[in-house]
């Protein structure tokens, strides 16, 4: 009778072991499988992130590190009335006026160098001297206009500095940016204007036409 019970005893507790281990083994498997699906799912939502932001920070535009452009300018002239400013330009060669807020200011000289243009004024007290700076600011520029704007600085510095680079407009005016860039009226200006026609006067329309276009842009 007691081996009977015993008998009984070890098969009952041999039944719940196999119950408690299968049921263990369904609910790791389970875990696991839910486990490997969520974090399949947080790896592609993760990836799809990173794409969009590889995509708008990378590609599209890219935090501008260029530095301002600063230059000095001789003011000849600050007038009412256009006919004035255009009457008094003609007494300078290569002369460039500037209208703001209805008025007319003419400027006859440019130069990255400050001392160049107070050695040769000095002893002209009609003008005055006046740094001007086009500031970059939090501009974003795309890798296209980063590329034509700091070519388009050394075109200016073989211009107004007199670097002896021969090639640089040449180099220039080989570079394109789209149609839908803050630069294109930039673009288009160098590449219809003849070499020859680059005076102090145009040179002067450029820069003050770069500073509204990225004003605006």
């Amino acid at each position: 009778m007691l081996d009977k019970i015993k008998g009984q005893a070890e098969k009952f507790w041999h039944t719940l072991d196999k119950v408690f281990v299968t049921k263990l083994i369904i609910t790791v498997f389970f875990s696991t499988t839910i486990g490997i699906f969520l974090g399949l799912f947080m790896l592609q939502v993760t990836g799809e992130e990173q794409v969009e932001t590889m995509t708008e920070d990378n590609i599209v535009k890219k935090p501008t590190a260029l530095e301002n452009i600063s230059f000095y300018i001789v003011q000849a002239g600050l007038f009412e009335e256009k006919s004035n400013a255009e009457a008094t330009r003609d007494k300078h060669e290569g002369a460039y006026i500037w209208e703001e807020d209805g008025k007319y200011y003419l400027f006859i000289d440019v130069s990255f160098k400050k001392e160049t243009l107070e050695k040769k004024y000095q002893n002209n007290d009609t003008v005055f001297l006046k740094e001007w700076t086009i500031d970059m600011g939090e501009i974003n520029f795309s890798e296209e206009e980063i590329i034509y704007l700091e070519s388009l600085v050394v075109w200016l510095e073989s211009q107004l500095l007199g670097t002896d680079d021969a090639h640089a407009l040449d180099r220039l005016q080989a570079l394109t940016v789209s149609k839908d860039s803050m630069l294109y009226d930039i673009y288009k200006m160098i590449q219809d204007t003849d070499k020859k026609a680059w005076a102090k006067g145009k040179i002067l329309q450029l820069l003050f036409a770069i500073e509204k276009n990225l004003q605006n842009g």
